[in-house]
């Protein structure tokens, strides 16, 4: 994984990195138990922000269990784009009808009213 965010920290070309290695079978193993901490390591490696959505999307459906600590640890690197990412995320996060609140209190009032129907669409799966 270290390896990873080396190359990110080198490149402005993030999501590509990102997109090889998660077609690249050898990576499979490494994506698939990422935790919070390194998730959220590589959306703020991430350098160019309208990027750090598809790098979720990428990414988080390979995670075997994705959790809303995944999220809440993204949330706390993404600022001002936090809904766009947790957008992305929301539909593989296996304890959301558990554990919504913790997303939910890392987001702003108006974060939350923006999420609400995908909160809703989510929690429906």
């Amino acid at each position: 994984f270290e390896l990873l965010l080396t190359e990110m920290s080198e490149s402005v070309s993030d999501k590509a990195i990102v997109q090889k290695k998660a077609s690249d079978r050898a990576w499979t193993h490494i994506f698939e138990s990422i935790t919070p901490a390194q998730f959220a390591s590589m959306i703020e490696k991430t350098d160019l922000d309208h990027y750090k959505p598809s790098v979720a999307e990428i990414v988080a459906p390979m995670v075997t269990t994705l959790t809303c600590d995944h999220v809440v640890a993204v949330i706390r690197v993404s600022s001002w784009n936090a809904v766009n990412v947790v957008k992305k995320m929301l539909p593989y996060v296996s304890d959301l009808d558990k554990n919504i609140d913790k997303i939910k209190m890392n987001l702003s009032d108006w974060d939350n009213t923006l999420l609400r129907r995908d909160f809703e669409q989510a929690l429906k799966h």
